[in-house]
């Protein structure tokens, strides 16, 4: 009987919050995210650019926003041997590519997202449980014009 509580606890905390709807906007002034209702955002200290973290169930995101710093042009962004996916696509009419990775001994998987005149971001993780939502909320980025 509590092997069957336990796997009962298990799908309803699975259930309520790695599928959960996108359903919260979080504005951080110069662009902004749509995630799930639990997920919470923590500021963290950068050097030059604006640094955070979005906490979610049982994955972190960081996000790396500012010019040049995460990425020189979106353009040599390319696989290499360390690549395992790559994809090149345009988010809200930015030019953008989400690439999953071997980082080390773990796996990172990013959105690197820019906007002419606009702006640039780097949204990642590591070791991420729930690749198909952070996907999603790779989707949702927004730049806000200036």
């Amino acid at each position: 009987m509590r092997v069957f509580a336990l796997l009962l606890l298990i799908l309803v905390y699975c259930t309520s919050c790695c599928k959960e709807k996108l359903n919260k906007t979080l504005n951080f002034g110069s662009f902004e995210l749509t995630v799930p209702q639990n997920w919470n955002y923590e500021e963290l200290e950068g050097d030059d650019t604006f640094f955070g973290k979005i906490k979610a169930c049982d994955d972190e995101l960081f996000f790396d926003y500012g010019w040049g710093y995460n990425f020189e042009n979106i353009t040599d962004l390319s696989e290499d041997e360390g690549t395992i996916s790559f994809e090149a696509l345009i988010i809200d009419g930015a030019s953008a590519k989400i690439i999953k990775e071997t980082h080390g001994s773990k796996v990172r998987y990013s959105l690197f997202v820019t906007k002419k005149n606009v702006g640039q971001n780097w949204i990642y993780g590591f070791d991420l449980k729930n690749e198909d939502l952070a996907r999603e909320v790779f989707l949702t980025h927004k730049f806000k014009n200036p």
